[in-house]
């Protein structure tokens, strides 16, 4: 079945948010589970660019690898995604969000390096970070571990202040139900890296009288992300990471001929490159034995 892209996580974002210093944890705010997206100024940056080229290369690193579990780095439209394509040649993006990295905790990846495009009238571009909350752990010493960024995110060394956290999302079943409703948008390879929802409707052949049990399979389209059957939640989907490919779809959620069944995933990691090529299926046989990738 055919899936169209609906909206991305930052056309989504709640109206409450919560403002501090420092970067809050998921427990501060109380928030149990999900994401939450942290957001800040690159102010320095911007007073301290005195480089005669627009072209500025910075590191940024989670101190004391302080993240749980897992986040994926955006900066806006002020900065570039660039490729050298020839001797002193960049290709750039002016792009609302742009995708420059995933954190994880699970491969001890605190870090990265990223390039700013900066000219006399640019405002400070704004640093986004996606955090997955992938789980509590019920025993041991890390019992008591508190999600999200616990520490302080610094680049260049400078310590960034000033964060807006949002909780994505206090109500999943509102959003989930919402998406359907929302026009279709394009996609394309610069909305790849971008967290967006997709959703789609099918109808059961009138032969088939009676729903089966059946397992979605998410295909090549898509990398990561949690998938919804007429509002229930099937799980998380992630056959890049594997073994685990498809979900199972029990028949009790699927509504019988001639009425419509929709389904909605929420793709975190890598959106299709077109409408067209964002495509999954049901299938009669569940594949739990697919390969396993680090992520």
């Amino acid at each position: 079945m055919k899936l169209e892209r609906k909206a991305s996580v930052f056309d989504l974002l709640p109206h409450i948010i919560f403002t501090s210093t420092n970067p809050l944890s998921f427990e501060q705010i109380d928030h149990a589970d999900g994401f939450m997206l942290y957001s800040t100024r690159l102010t320095h940056l911007k007073s301290s660019n005195s480089s005669s080229s627009n072209l500025t290369h910075h590191h940024l690193v989670i101190e004391n690898g302080e993240l749980h579990d897992r986040a994926q780095v955006f900066i806006d439209r002020v900065s570039i995604l660039c490729f050298k394509i020839s001797f002193r040649s960049y290709l750039i993006f002016f792009l609302p969000q742009i995708y420059i990295g995933t954190l994880s905790s699970a491969l001890k990846r605190f870090d990265l390096n990223f390039t700013l495009y900066h000219t006399p009238t640019s405002p400070a571009s704004r640093l986004e970070i996606l955090v997955e909350n992938q789980g509590r752990i019920c025993f041991g010493g890390a019992i008591n571990q508190r999600k999200g960024i616990t520490g302080r995110v610094l680049v260049d060394g400078t310590p960034l202040l000033g964060w807006a956290q949002y909780r994505l999302w206090e109500d999943w079943d509102a959003v989930v139900a919402n998406v359907s409703g929302l026009p279709s948008t394009s996609t394309d390879v610069a909305h790849a890296y971008i967290p967006a929802f997709y959703a789609g409707k099918f109808v059961l052949p009138s032969s088939l009288k009676q729903p089966l049990d059946s397992f979605l399979d998410v295909g090549r389209a898509f990398s990561k992300g949690f998938a919804f059957l007429n509002g229930h939640n099937l799980g998380r989907y992630w056959p890049t990471a594997g073994p685990q490919v498809t979900l199972y779809a029990p028949s009790v959620y699927i509504r019988p001929p001639p009425a419509a069944n929709e389904l909605v995933l929420f793709e975190v990691d890598h959106s299709p490159s077109s409408n067209a090529a964002a495509e999954v299926h049901f299938t009669d046989h569940h594949v739990i034995n697919g390969p396993v990738h680090k992520d």
